[in-house]
């Protein structure tokens, strides 16, 4: 390269001339220079205006000469209304799918400004859901609107103020919650399991939420598992057990073998109760392997197979690689089939402790379902030690906890009470009146509501010999102090813990 450019007198050495305000835009960096323009001030070419920096600060990136800088404008995010406004009043309107959040009041305006950042719309909808404790966050698309809802202590309440702005962005929020748990945004078609690691304290606690996205007529309907975590450090102490459930349950999960059945609806806390087992038997003298679909929380220590039938990878599967693993407890998710039962109960059988849960209504109609799918009684009665059923019921608030005035000695009878109990007008109704401490709801918190039935010698004779679930029970508590879990919601109701109207939600009514 030629070094006889044109000097520049009176200026330092290697310090380049300012160019005025009024010079033309440079080439981009790298084209060599064009000849410099006749009567150029210095005969110097003007400098070449560096690129902008993407990392840097927006008031760090280089600007033409002259232009004044522009103050950076902060993007306009979309107001969720706190829990204290939008969940206040909601929360103790109605006790159904059609209870709503927040009253009548109109907020239009205020979704109005909040323009199409779906970004902070959709965080602070997982922000709230998570300071208010709720298990569940649905999106619902619908033809001339949209529906916000969340389920909390096991009831679902609607935010109407954030309808408007949902049903415009919609599709926008869809694509943000798929992005999240990383999932196709083009598949529109088909339903689309994901999950999502939100960073809730900037990365000082970490929330897993479960997400499931279902293609309907108006659009993909979405629903968020919000996991508690507080269930990997749950002790068996904290289930909420009596005292005699509770020496009944660890003299069974401490047998070298045998098979523990944890049986309830969805959202019943089967996951809490099996998760806090684990945890009393997690040590390093023992191997514990677990097949789960999914696997909900990491447990330290434990290996947990994610189930996946679409490769193959089923229950079934996972038990039988289970058993070349060395394991000295199993723990599977749920007994599906016949295959699966039958795997249990042939590894119960041959010195390994078996955990699993099932579907069915109480505790002695889980031994009549595995006889149902097709597993002889005999293996059932050699097998099974232990049955757990649960339910999770709304406790009164103890801040405004009042005698229910409508507690009439017909709905007790209804419930199960005799006269005798109802002779001395000890047993009183109680219902939460609402404050500040409840949300205007009456109620706070849940309790568990369990039955534990060991497979006794008793029960034994009584499966062999072909009884129903309904004769099953009436051994168990005629001849082995069984007690269901009508009867502890009925102890429930006489302490001032349960309200008659949560009883008859949670619990069926016994004829």
């Amino acid at each position: 390269m030629s070094n006889d450019k044109p000097q520049n007198p009176g200026l330092p050495p290697g310090v380049p001339p300012t160019p005025p305000p009024d010079i033309p835009m440079a080439k981009a960096p790298g084209t060599p220079p064009a000849t410099p323009p006749a009567g150029f001030p210095h005969g110097q070419p003007p400098r070449p205006i560096a690129p902008p920096n993407p990392t840097a600060p927006p008031s760090t990136v280089p600007r033409p000469p002259g232009m004044p800088p522009t103050a950076p404008v902060a993007p306009t995010a979309p107001k969720i209304l706190s829990p204290k406004e939008a969940f206040q009043q909601a929360l103790s309107m109605g006790d159904s799918d059609g209870a709503k959040i927040g009253g009548q009041a109109n907020h239009s305006a205020e979704l109005a400004s909040c323009g199409s950042n779906v970004i902070d719309f959709v965080s602070n909808v997982i922000e709230n859901a998570i300071t208010l404790g709720v298990s569940d966050i649905h999106f619902e698309p619908f033809d001339n609107t949209a529906r916000l809802r969340y389920r909390g202590d096991g009831i679902l309440r609607e935010v109407p103020e954030l309808s408007d702005f949902l049903h415009e962005n919609y599709s926008a929020v869809s694509t943000r919650v798929k992005i999240l748990s990383s999932l196709d945004i083009s598949e529109r078609r088909l339903p689309q399991d994901g999950a999502i690691q939100y960073d809730y304290k900037q990365g000082t606690d970490l929330v897993n939420l479960r997400v499931s996205i279902l293609p309907t007529t108006c659009g993909e309907r979405i629903v968020m598992r919000v996991m508690d975590k507080s269930a990997l450090n749950m002790p068996i102490e904290k289930l909420g057990f009596s005292e005699d459930c509770q020496k009944k349950l660890l003299k069974a999960i401490n047998s070298p073998q045998g098979m523990i059945l944890v049986t309830g609806p969805t959202g019943s806390g089967k996951s809490t109760t099996l998760y806090a087992v684990l945890n009393a038997l997690n040590s390093p003298e023992v191997n514990l392997m677990t097949a789960e679909d999914p696997v909900e929380f990491d447990v330290e220590g434990i290996g947990q197979v994610h189930v996946k039938d679409s490769i193959g990878l089923t229950f079934t599967a996972a038990l039988r690689s289970f058993l070349r693993q060395d394991p000295e407890v199993i723990m599977v998710g749920e007994i599906r089939d016949k295959d699966t039962g039958d795997i249990a109960v042939k590894a119960s059988l041959t010195g390994h402790l078996v955990l699993s849960t099932l579907h069915t209504n109480d505790a002695p109609s889980t031994i009549t379902r595995l006889i149902n799918m097709g597993i002889p009684a005999y293996l059932i009665t050699s097998s099974l030690t232990l049955v757990v059923a649960q339910r999770l019921a709304r406790k009164i608030c103890p801040e405004c906890k009042i005698e229910d005035p409508e507690g009439k000695r017909e709905q007790f009878l209804a419930l199960g009470f005799t006269e005798e109990e109802l002779a001395d007008g000890s047993v009183k109704a109680y219902k939460g009146e609402g404050c500040s401490a409840c949300m205007d709801t009456g109620s706070k918190g849940r309790r568990a509501i369990h039955e534990v039935l060991v497979v006794t010698r008793n029960l034994k004779e009584a499966i062999l010999a072909g009884a129903n679930d309904l004769e099953l029970g009436t051994v168990a508590k005629n001849k082995d102090g069984f007690e269901s879990m009508q009867e502890v919601g009925k102890r429930l109701i006489k302490e001032g813990i349960l309200t008659i109207e949560e009883f008859k939600r949670v619990l069926m009514v016994e004829d």
